[in-house]
Parts: structure tokens; C-alpha cells; sequence
């Protein structure tokens, strides 16, 4: 059971997460106090969590160079049969989670990316009604949510979802479970410092992949937005009756005279699509293109599949009959994109 100041920094990260969210879509968003947390500038126009202990702020990206005796708590993990390769891979992935709540005044393709598979991730883990392809998919979302925060393939692919735990694979010793890590590495020898980061990291894997029967909806004023979630979508995307209805919000997610908010929905939408409906079948593009019976649309939609950048690019939907389409689309991989525009 979590004690009580490890539910209060619980309930505090879907509230993080807003602000985050908050200060993506508006540039002029106002400042927000916690008491366990406070933003800190690390450059112009970039702010980075930290959490708030005895009155000092401590980075929860260079967690490490708050605790005096990280050395000695490396030992400690060397000891428990651990490998240096899986304290390095676990102090790097605990580091990279603080990038989740980095908050940057220009938006940027990487963002999208992060808050899409945090959106989908902290909904994902209460549908049930999947079965056992939650746990593949948590996983698929685990992993490409750990690629998005700069993990390379050989240390992302040692983490798996399985019915509300995250697993590491070590080198000498199999599976652990990943909370089961963080106690030793924080909460094994006990300070302040190290309780706090202990109590945000338990909480964070909480929040991120353990169930808990809550509705982690954004509750925009928007008609589409419930597709962005995964159980709704899932479902008609299996229910061959109802699919058209996902295929009717494309025409929506092209409109050039989306506000702000709209636009994040339908590139989070976007992202569904690829996630969910392309990236483990291709020739499903050509379901939508017989759907959409428009080529100027389809090419539009093609497009912006392309550019969003997520996971798959153009050599995925070779040999489909669609080469035509396929160079009308000109990609630049430095430029920001969002459906609306390419910057």
C-alpha cells in the first residue's frame, strides 16, 4: 500500500501533466505553485521539474547529482547480483523520466510524441476489456515512450508491462520488478534526498502503468476527443460496424482553421492511427484510401502520416500500388510539424 505522502505525489502528476499540457498549447500560460514540486529554469525559454525537499530543489533529470552517496548505493545494487550495464541502463531511465514534465516554450515534434504515449499509457492501463493485448500493448507503449526519451534500442527493449508491473531485464539474474529496483536503489538506505526521489519515481510508474479506475480524460470542449483514447478507439476499430465513424473524423483532423487545441486532438489522433491501425499492418492505408474515395484528402492524410515522424516512415508503405502519392510527399526532417503547418 502507498503511504499517504506517496498518494499525494501521485494524485499531484495528472495535474503536472496538465500544466505541461497547459503551457504546450499556450505560450502565455500562468505560473503554477505545488508544495512538493517548482519548476526551475535551466535556459531561456526551458523550465525543468524538480522535486521540493526541506526547502531545497533538487533535478529530477541530474537526480544523481543530488544524492552525496551515489557511489554507495551503486555498490549496494552491485551486491544484489545487479551488473554496472544495469545500474547504468536504470540511472539512466529514472534521469529521462524527468524529460516527461520538461516544459519548452516552443513546441516540437518530440513533445507531440511524448504526450501522445503518456496520454495513452495512463489510459490504456484501465482497459480491461482487451484481455492479455493490454499487456502487449502497455508494452509496445512502454518501450516506444522510453525510445521518445532517447534510450537506445539494447535499453529499451529490457522493459515489458505485465498486469500492472514493469519489468527490467538484467543481465545475470532474469526479470525484476522495477518498483522492486528503485526501493533498493532510494529507500534501502534512507535520507530526505533520497526518500523524495524514491516516492516520485513509485509514484510515477504508478501513474504511468498501474491501474487504478480512474478516467485520465483532458476534457476539451471537442466532439473527436474521445477517439484519442484507446479503448475507445480500439473498440471501433474492431467493431467493423463502427469503423467508419473513426474514418469520418479524417476530413476534421485536415481542417486548416483548427484552433490550438483542436489541432493537438487531431494530431493526437494522427498518432492513433499510425499506433494503432498502420503501423503492424500497411495495406490497412489502402482501407482508408477506398474510404476516403478522394484523392486530394487521402494525399493530405498520406502526408501527414508521413511527416508526423512516429515510428513509420516512407519505405513502410512501399510496393502498395501507391508510389504516386508517395513523391508528392517532401520531407525535411529538421522542420516542425503539425498537420496545420511545417515550420
Amino acid at each position: 500500500m502507498l503511504g499517504k505522502k506517496n498518494m499525494a505525489v501521485e494524485s499531484n502528476l495528472f495535474d503536472l501533466f496538465n500544466y505541461k499540457l497547459s503551457c504546450f498549447l499556450n505560450t502565455r500560460n500562468k505560473a503554477r505553485r505545488w508544495k512538493d514540486f517548482s519548476y526551475v529554469k535551466w535556459e531561456e525559454d526551458v523550465l525543468d521539474l524538480n522535486v521540493v525537499v526541506n526547502k531545497r530543489k533538487l533535478d529530477l533529470i541530474r537526480w544523481y547529482d543530488n544524492l552525496s552517496d551515489i557511489e554507495e548505493r551503486r555498490v549496494a545494487i552491485l551486491k544484489s547480483k545487479f551488473t554496472d550495464n544495469d545500474f547504468e541502463c536504470i540511472k539512466t531511465v529514472l534521469s529521462r523520466f524527468g524529460y516527461l514534465f520538461k516544459i519548452q516554450k516552443k513546441q516540437s515534434d518530440k513533445d507531440y510524441r511524448l504526450l501522445f504515449f503518456v496520454i495513452q499509457l495512463i489510459n490504456m492501463k484501465n482497459n480491461k476489456s482487451i484481455g492479455e493485448k493490454r499487456n502487449e500493448l502497455m508494452t509496445s507503449l512502454c518501450q516506444q515512450l522510453l525510445c521518445e526519451l532517447f534510450l537506445c534500442y539494447e535499453d529499451f527493449s529490457r522493459f515489458s508491462v505485465d498486469n500492472d508491473r514493469v519489468f527490467f531485464e538484467t543481465e545475470n539474474i532474469g526479470s525484476v520488478n522495477l518498483v522492486d529496483m528503485i526501493n533498493l536503489l532510494f529507500l534501502e538506505k534512507k535520507t530526505d534526498d533520497s526518500c523524495a526521489f524514491g516516492m516520485f519515481y513509485t509514484s510515477l510508474i504508478r501513474f504511468l502503468f498501474v491501474s487504478d479506475n480512474e478516467k485520465h480524460h483532458l476534457n476539451f470542449d471537442d466532439k473527436n476527443e474521445k477517439f484519442i483514447y484507446p479503448d475507445f478507439f480500439i473498440h471501433h476499430l474492431n467493431d467493423e460496424t463502427k469503423k467508419s465513424k473513426i474514418f469520418n473524423i479524417i476530413p476534421d483532423m485536415l481542417d486548416l482553421s483548427q484552433s490550438s487545441n483542436e489541432i493537438f486532438i487531431s494530431n493526437m489522433l494522427l498518432m492513433s492511427f499510425i499506433f494503432y491501425f498502420l503501423k503492424c499492418e500497411r495495406r490497412n492505408i489502402l482501407q482508408i484510401k477506398k474510404y476516403l474515395n478522394d484523392d486530394d484528402v487521402f494525399l493530405r492524410f498520406f502526408e501527414a502520416v508521413i511527416k508526423r515522424r512516429l515510428i513509420i516512415g516512407k519505405d513502410h508503405f512501399t510496393d502498395l500500388g501507391l508510389d504516386d502519392y508517395l513523391s508528392k510527399i517532401k520531407l525535411n526532417e529538421t522542420h516542425f510539424y503539425n498537420i496545420l503547418n511545417e515550420a
